[in-house]
């Protein structure tokens, strides 16, 4: 009704158009109004219902919306359940790799440790160095041997450590391991940082980075000392070699000698004193003498000579040898002594002992050209357990110590590592035969001596000898003054002489036959064992060669014991001690022993002092 109110208010204009509207004349002057009315109310009907349909449209996409948008959602919500899921999944397979990767850093840092622990435990020097031989790494064998620290090892190149001789080998390593050559072992030296030179045994490799070689790794093993002891053992080996040489010989010649030396007394005995055929078998003994030596030098050389080792005074050795050494040395050579007068004793056998310091003297002669000062000093050591040895070889214990110093031209070290082998020489030729060091050493090392050389170009040498010092008195029966006891009538004993060499089994019978003794010789221990059966009284001795055919000496001994338990036994020989052992006669039984060559009154000091043993002992 306001509506229509309103539609009749409406201007005159308005009502104008409105009448416009309907060309039909209205009977009423109302009608227009009225239509108008019923048109505007017919409007608002329309429009009303096209608003209701509007809103019914709105309502119908609203609802289409919010379907939408529960259908947009429910797909959100699914897809962020997903999502979700994917991401649990993720952060599942991340901290699955996180403790992959922690577990993994774990082993990596105890096999770093375990690396590390190998690398600085191992015994072996292992070092890096970068292809311009600048060192990466140090274990601590390779500090320990080398002296350095670790920052000071890290701080050198190679070369700093290589002596100037081995420079050029040590880069072509480098070079043939740059150029692809497998790793195989190399000996290379290098100075320690207190100046020792050291021989290293090396097995290198490359590493590599990225397919390219960046670095060297080395393990490396001293072998100074395998070095120096297979030098000893080719030292040996030629002493072995001329020791199996002087001792196949020496037997033989050793009877030959016999012959010589004994027959050449008895004729000078007999020949008067003017008579000029009594020089000439004077000098057959004296060559004999001489050839004996020889024989004795050359066993002596090997270690193989037959030795009777005696509780020495070295101080009087010396000074007994100090008038023959003068002359040795020659006028330009001054000898001084320095000599410690409460010396300990020494046991060895006195003849080797001289000749160990005429060789040194001789050595040290010919090294002073221009005449010089040879120095002999004795001195005592007493090396206390745990305290640091003057030489390797030596054990906590008393030595006595023997000095031979020069003024000479001295050696350096490569002539030292070989002045000890058998025929090295640095003499012309016809001046020197390479054995008198080598008879030195074999002596020192056969006395249970040690020897040591200190020298340098120009500064001479000293050769240091280490006795071990004994306590023990000197045995009666083994000293010079019991070795030719007083005169004692033989009283007709009886000695079955056994020897196989025609010539020496001769002479013996005639020297004891001279000397008053009832003689039963045989040829063989089989012979003479057939004498012991049929001979009906006593044998009072056997004098027996060691070594013969068949039976040997201490076989027939024992066998003749079992016939006659009182006879006493006499061994001569001409052998060294290596083939006695081998033939029974031990050093534990002490036998008598009568070493060819010998002459008659050796031969007679020798009877009476086995078979007057318990007269002396009583």
């Amino acid at each position: 009704m306001i509506m229509f109110c309103g539609l009749l208010a409406l201007p005159a204009h308005a009502s104008a158009a409105i009448a416009g509207w309907f060309p039909v004349a209205c009977p009423m002057p109302e009608m227009p109004l009225l239509l108008a009315a019923a048109v505007l109310l017919l409007g608002y009907c329309g429009r009303s219902a096209r608003l209701r349909n509007e809103q019914k449209r709105e309502i119908e996409a609203r609802r289409q919306a919010e379907i939408e948008i529960s259908r947009v959602r429910d797909e959100l919500e699914r897809r962020v359940e997903e999502r979700t899921a994917e991401l649990a999944a993720a952060n599942q397979t991340l901290k699955a790799e996180i403790e992959e990767r922690a577990r993994t850093e774990e082993t990596l840092r105890a096999s770093e440790y375990r690396y590390r622990e190998l690398f600085d435990s191992a015994n072996d020097m292992i070092y890096l160095h970068d292809l311009s031989g600048n060192f990466l790494s140090f274990n601590k064998a390779a500090l320990k041997a080398t002296g350095y620290t670790r920052e000071e090892a890290l701080g050198m190149n190679l070369l700093q450590m290589v002596p100037p001789d081995h420079v050029e080998a040590a880069q072509a390593e480098i070079a043939r391991k740059l150029g692809g050559e497998s790793s195989t072992p190399y000996e290379m030296a290098i100075l320690t940082k207190d100046g020792r030179r050291l021989t290293l045994e090396v097995n290198s490799h490359l590493v590599y980075e990225n397919g390219k070689p960046v670095a060297v790794q080395a393990i490396a093993r001293d072998i100074t000392e395998r070095q120096r002891l297979e030098q000893q053992l080719r030292h040996s080996q030629k002493m072995e070699a001329v020791g199996r040489l002087a001792g196949g010989i020496a037997h033989d010649f050793n009877n030959h000698l016999t012959v010589i030396a004994a027959y050449s007394q008895m004729l000078a005995d007999e020949l008067p004193e003017n008579e000029h055929l009594r020089a000439y078998a004077q000098e057959i003994l004296w060559a004999a003498e001489r050839a004996g030596n020889l024989t004795t030098r050359l066993l002596a050389f090997s270690r193989q000579q037959m030795v009777e080792p005696k509780v020495l005074d070295l101080n009087h050795l010396l000074g007994v040898l100090s008038n023959m050494l003068r002359r040795l040395i020659g006028e330009d050579v001054e000898l001084r002594s320095f000599l410690d007068p409460a010396l300990g004793k020494i046991k060895a056998d006195p003849t080797q002992i001289e000749q160990v310091v005429m060789n040194l003297a001789v050595n040290a002669r010919d090294a002073m050209h221009n005449g010089g000062q040879l120095t002999l000093r004795t001195a005592n050591l007493q090396l206390d357990p745990g305290a640091e040895p003057p030489h390797p070889g030596l054990q906590p214990g008393s030595y006595v110590v023997l000095q031979v110093a020069d003024t000479g031209v001295g050696m350096d070290d490569e002539l030292r590592r070989h002045i000890f082998e058998p025929f090295f020489t640095t003499k012309e030729s016809g001046k020197g035969t390479g054995l008198g060091l080598s008879m030195v050493y074999s002596i020192v090392k056969q006395s249970g001596a040690e020897i040591a050389v200190d020298s340098a170009p120009g500064m001479g040498a000293t050769f240091t000898l280490y006795f071990p010092q004994v306590e023990e008195c000197e045995d009666p029966f083994t000293s010079k003054a019991a070795a030719c006891p007083g005169a004692r009538p033989a009283e007709r004993e009886t000695i079955l002489l056994v020897e196989d060499e025609y010539g020496v089994r001769k002479l013996v019978r005639k020297m004891l036959l001279q000397q008053g003794y009832r003689v039963l010789e045989a040829a063989n221990g089989r012979d003479a064992l057939q004498i012991c059966r049929v001979h009906s009284g006593p044998i009072h001795l056997l004098i027996t060669d060691v070594v013969m055919p068949g039976m040997s000496g201490r076989e027939l001994a024992e066998r003749v014991a079992l016939h006659s338990p009182d006879t006493r036994v006499l061994y001569m020989t001409g052998y060294t001690d290596d083939d006695i052992l081998q033939h029974g006669i031990d050093g534990g039984e002490a036998p008598a022993m009568l070493r060819k060559p010998f002459l008659a009154e050796h031969l007679a000091a020798s009877v009476r002092r086995v078979l007057d043993r318990d007269h002396a002992t009583a």
